[in-house]
C-alpha cells in the first residue's frame, strides 16, 4: 500500500555529462530563465532531454564522494558505476505533473519545483542545485522532498570503500529496505548506532517500513513522524509527510496546521487548494471557496487548462448521475461537471449564504469549483464506476428525477432541462 513517508531510494538509470568551467554567481532572474526553459521543455514532451543537457554528473559523483576517504582505483570503479546514469529519470515522472513553486532566498541556490501525483495526489518537492559554469547554469545536485541525492551516492561509495565509518547494520538495513524486507528493518533497527538511529533518511526508511507492517496503527506513524520532526525539525520531508499522513482524516483543524507548517516552509500556493479541499470535505463552502479564490490569485496556472469541451446534455438521469458520483470520485474529468450543471443557479443558491461565492462571477465561480473537484483523491476509477450502474434506481416525477443506489447517502436530485438533465443541490 502507499505511504505517506518518503522513499529515499535513489534509482539512477542512464547519463553522463561533465563541466570543469569557472563558477559565476546564480541570480533570481537566470534561475527563474533556466525554470522557464525547463517547464517548456517539459511540456513539449522534451524534459528528460532537457534535464540530460544541464545536469553535471562529474559535480554530483564528486559531491557524492566528499569526506569519504577511498583509493583511487576505488573512485574509479566509483565513476564507472555511474557512467550511463541518467538522473532525468528520477527527477521526471509520467504520473505527476511538475511545476516550479520558486527560488528559495536562502543557500545554496536552488529551485524549488512541485511534483503531484494525477491519481492520488501524493505531494512531493523537487529541488535543483544550481551553478555557472562557462556562462551557462548546471545542475549540481537535486533533492527530492529534503533528501539530497549527493547523500545517497555518498552512502554508495561508503559501501564501496568498506563503511567509510558506517556500521555493518547500517547497510543491511538500507539494503533490507530495498528489498522491501520491512520486518527486518525493524528488527535490525537496534544494531544501528545511536548516531545513525538519528540520520534523517533511515528514519524515514523505518518509518516507511512501520507503514507497511502496521498500516494501521496510527499511533505509531504519529510517533515515527514526530521522532523526526524532533531530530529534524526543518526537514522538508517530515512537514509533507505530516500533510499526506493527515489526508482524509476527521481531525480538520490538525490537517489545516501541518499545511500551514508546510506552507510556511515552502510558500506553495498549490497548497491553498489543499486546504480548500480540506474545508469542502468538512462541508464549509465559504472557506473552501475562498481558499481556492486566494489559490488562484498567488498562482494563476494553478487553473485548469485546456479543459475538454462539454459533449452536449445527459439525457440520461443515470448518466448525469454516473457523471457527479465520477467526478466526486476521482474517475471523471471535472470539466464533464459542465454537463449536467446549471453554473448560474447553482452559483446563486451558494452566493445567498456565501458571500465569497457571492463575489465571484459566475464563470470564475464554475472554474474554481472544478478546479477544486480535480484535487480530490481518486476513490473511483472508470470500471468501479461502471460498476455501480446496475445498483441505480431513477423514479421520475415530472421534471425531477431522484436517482438512488446502495452507495448514496440520501438520492440525488436532477431537474430536466431542455433535452437534459441538471444537478439540483436541493
Amino acid at each position: 500500500m502507499p505511504t505517506p513517508f518518503p522513499t529515499l531510494s535513489l534509482a539512477l538509470v542512464t547519463i553522463g555529462l561533465s563541466a570543469t568551467a569557472a563558477h559565476g554567481e546564480v541570480t533570481k532572474a537566470k534561475a527563474l530563465a533556466f525554470a522557464k526553459e525547463l517547464e517548456g521543455a517539459i511540456a513539449a514532451k522534451k524534459g528528460h532531454a532537457k534535464l540530460r543537457a544541464v545536469v553535471d554528473m562529474t559535480a554530483l559523483r564528486e559531491r557524492g564522494k566528499r569526506g569519504v576517504k577511498g583509493t583511487k582505483e576505488q573512485s574509479a570503479t566509483f565513476d564507472r558505476s555511474l557512467q550511463g546514469a541518467d538522473l532525468s529519470q528520477v527527477l521526471l515522472r509520467t504520473d505527476s505533473s511538475f511545476h516550479l513553486v520558486g527560488f528559495p532566498k536562502d543557500s545554496p541556490p536552488r529551485l524549488l519545483f512541485r511534483r503531484v501525483h494525477r491519481r492520488n495526489l501524493a505531494l512531493s518537492y523537487v529541488e535543483l542545485f544550481l551553478e555557472e559554469k562557462g556562462g551557462e547554469l548546471r545542475v549540481v545536485d537535486a533533492a527530492i522532498t529534503g533528501a539530497r541525492l549527493s547523500g545517497q551516492l555518498r552512502r554508495q561509495y561508503q559501501a564501496l570503500v568498506g563503511g567509510g565509518g558506517m556500521s555493518k547494520a547500517f547497510f543491511r538495513v538500507v539494503d533490507q529496505f530495498r528489498e522491501r524486507k520491512f520486518k527486518e528493518v525493524l528488527a535490525d533497527w537496534k544494531n544501528l548506532t545511536a548516531k545513525e538511529r538519528t540520520m534523517e533518511d533511515l528514519m524515514f526508511l523505518r518509518a516507511n517500513s512501520l507503514a507497511q507492517v502496521e498500516p494501521y496503527d496510527h499511533a505509531a506513524h504519529e510517533a515515527a513522524l514526530k521522532a523526526v520532526i524532533d531530530a529534524h525539525p526543518k526537514s522538508l520531508g517530515a512537514f509533507v509527510a505530516e500533510v499526506e499522513l493527515r489526508a482524509g482524516r476527521d481531525d480538520v483543524a490538525a490537517t489545516l496546521a501541518a499545511i500551514d507548517r508546510l506552507d510556511k516552509l515552502v510558500g506553495d500556493p498549490y497548497l491553498d487548494m489543499r486546504r480548500s479541499l480540506v474545508h469542502q470535505e468538512a462541508g464549509d463552502m465559504t472557506r473552501a471557496v475562498a481558499s481556492m479564490k486566494r489559490a488562484l490569485e498567488r498562482d494563476p496556472r494553478l487553473r485548469i487548462e485546456d479543459e475538454p469541451a462539454a459533449t452536449g446534455p445527459v439525457s440520461d438521469p443515470v448518466d448525469a448521475a454516473l457523471i457527479y458520483i465520477g467526478v466526486m470520485g476521482g474517475a471523471t474529468d471535472p470539466s464533464q461537471l459542465d454537463r449536467i450543471m446549471d453554473w448560474k443557479a447553482f452559483h446563486a443558491e451558494l452566493g445567498v449564504t456565501t458571500p465569497s461565492v457571492k463575489a465571484m462571477s459566475v464563470a470564475d465561480f464554475a472554474r474554481a469549483f472544478k478546479a477544486n473537484m480535480s484535487q480530490r483523491p481518486k476513490r473511483l476509477d472508470a470500471a468501479g464506476l461502471e460498476k455501480l450502474r446496475p445498483s441505480i434506481r431513477v423514479k421520475v416525477e415530472g421534471d425531477l428525477a431522484l436517482v438512488s443506489a446502495p452507495v448514496f447517502r440520501v438520492p440525488l436530485r436532477f431537474r430536466k432541462v431542455g433535452q437534459g438533465w441538471v444537478f439540483q443541490s436541493k
